[in-house]
């Protein structure tokens, strides 16, 4: 941001005015007087302030999505990448808390055998439904984390322990295997809690002939504790818990399930600089890459496909996009099925919705799993399934009436000494295109207080000279001076921003079509001769 000094007192702070419509960019090297502007004015007064060379990578106007490529002939590609639809494993397969419980009653023949032999076990199994969030139908799965709790409350007067055997969930081929205690003080009821790590177990659900089942086997020992109080026909509450399940693989039928990708969430941004005119590509290409690594057939189709202008207008993008979607899934745990298609002008009215410059284009995708038909399915939680989006711009088209856009902070001081500035701009301009450059200064609210040129029509930097090929040959020189006075001066005292505006032209557009290379360069070097009033 510039920010003078109000007074000059000595001939030497002139330096300062260096700083005249400088937002900070001025770089250690542009302060070289050989590079001076004009060989004709007096050293002492006349300074360099900018001497830069400008390529496409920074004179595109474009999303911030964009990114510039260069192909192996030099011309250069704006590209536009985006994911826009992405699922993992973890994400389509959500496991559940589990939750069950049991109450164990103790009858007078086990008080009997409790208080003759001073202790009596209790055996039996249950099998518990795996509660699942979709309808799946698992066979099996290797969870990455869990937890598996086991709580009791008793009101049986005697202490004792629980052991939980889960015969279908094994790690290393060994079934999880946990005893939990609990002791009478002579206080009812008994409280006690168990808590196991699951993780890395595999679960199989199919032990009793089906799916979705887990087999649990208990075995409770209670021993005497010679209280007098009853035994008989006294309850003791069991709950078992599985928490925080995440599943590392998992197997089954995992049903039908709808996957919805609309244009709020596909929607990739292209021209968001664009104040009016147009851009014109002769050959842009729309690809769609889609990959599967999940064990899941997934049918998917494009519903609609459009472009969103600035305004908000939709325009559908006709074409001949592959319906289903040409993807298929893996046979194995670790492949990835892929798929691609893509739309240009020779199967889509592509060409003629991006000649309108559009803000964005979007699709809509329905994809089903399992579908037309069920299959066995596999998933891990990194199996993931996406479709990403690439849309390649090759420069070689035209502009006619392109506008941009940037704005900037800026301040000045009112500097007293400060008679009057002149600026003088020399511009090589080795791209084909004409550009119409203007910068203007306003206040915070917006307001424009001045411009830097006031006759910017005088100062319309030609294309250079092109080939029959199109390329530029000879790059076109253009110098202008403005000077700025006291009135000048004293509006852009109060100036906060300035706006830099650009109009672009290529030659003969829009019926000429010229490519845009790497190697082409804008030189602009602007240099500052200063008049001060000095007192002494």
């Amino acid at each position: 941001m510039i920010n003078l000094k109000k007074h000059i007192k000595q001939s030497s702070t002139l330096l300062l005015v260096l700083t005249i419509l400088i937002t900070g960019c001025i770089k250690e090297e542009d302060f070289q007087y050989d590079k001076i502007v004009s060989s004709t004015w007096d050293p002492d007064f006349a300074i360099p302030l900018i001497n830069s060379s400008l390529g496409i990578e920074d004179l595109t106007g474009f999303s911030n999505s964009t990114t510039v490529e260069v192909d192996s002939n030099n011309l250069v590609h704006l590209i536009y990448k985006a994911n826009i639809y992405s699922v993992y494993g973890y994400e389509f397969l959500l496991l559940l808390d589990q939750s069950n419980s049991q109450t164990v009653t103790t009858s007078s023949a086990d008080s009997t055998v409790l208080y003759q032999t001073g202790s009596v076990s209790k055996t039996f199994s249950t099998i518990y439904p795996f509660v699942v969030a979709n309808g799946e139908q698992l066979d099996s799965l290797i969870l990455k984390l869990g937890l598996l709790q086991i709580s009791i409350q008793s009101q049986i007067p005697h202490s004792g322990d629980i052991t939980i055997t889960i015969p279908d969930a094994t790690l290393n081929g060994i079934p999880f295997s946990q005893n939990l205690p609990f002791t009478y003080n002579g206080t009812l009821p008994i409280n006690s809690l168990l808590s196991g790590d699951l993780s890395g177990y595999k679960f199989d659900f199919t032990g009793n002939g089906t799916f979705n089942e887990l087999r649990v086997n208990y075995t409770i020992t209670f021993t005497n504790s010679s209280t007098s109080l009853p035994t008989a026909n006294r309850d003791l509450e069991l709950s078992t818990n599985l928490n925080n399940l995440n599943m590392a693989r998992a197997y089954g039928y995992f049903g039908q399930r709808t996957l919805s990708i609309t244009g709020d969430s596909s929607k990739i941004e292209l021209f968001n600089n664009t104040l009016f005119g147009n851009l014109s590509f002769n050959d842009p290409h729309v690809t769609f890459n889609l990959s599967n690594s999940f064990g899941i057939p997934i049918n998917s189709q494009v519903t609609s496909f459009y472009a969103i202008s600035n305004t908000g207008v939709s325009t559908p993008i006709t074409n001949s996009i592959p319906n289903p979607l040409p993807i298929g899934a893996p046979t194995v745990v670790g492949q990835t099925a892929t798929g691609s298609f893509f739309v240009d002008k020779t199967n889509s009215n592509i060409n003629t919705i991006l000649d309108q410059n559009p803000r964005y284009i979007a699709f809509d995708i329905d994809a089903i799993s399992n579908s037309p038909s069920p299959s066995y399915n596999f998933i891990t939680d990194s199996s993931r399934f996406a479709v990403d989006v690439e849309v390649n711009l090759p420069l070689r088209g035209s502009a006619n009436g392109f506008s941009v856009s940037d704005t900037s902070d800026f301040e000045l001081e009112n500097i007293q000494e400060l008679k009057k500035a002149i600026f003088r701009i020399n511009a090589q301009n080795g791209f084909p295109a004409d550009a119409y450059v203007q910068v203007y200064f306003t206040d915070s609210a917006g307001l424009v207080l001045d411009s830097l040129l006031s006759d910017p029509s005088d100062f319309i930097i030609a294309s250079g000279l092109l080939d029959s090929d199109g390329r530029v040959i000879l790059p076109y020189k253009k110098m202008r001076d403005e000077e700025f006075g006291p009135d000048r001066l004293r509006n852009i005292y109060h100036a906060k921003k300035l706006i830099i505006f650009s109009e672009v032209n290529t030659q003969n557009a829009p019926i000429q079509q010229v490519p845009i290379y790497s190697t082409y360069r804008l030189d602009i070097k602007i240099g500052v001769h200063a008049f001060l009033t000095l007192e002494f």
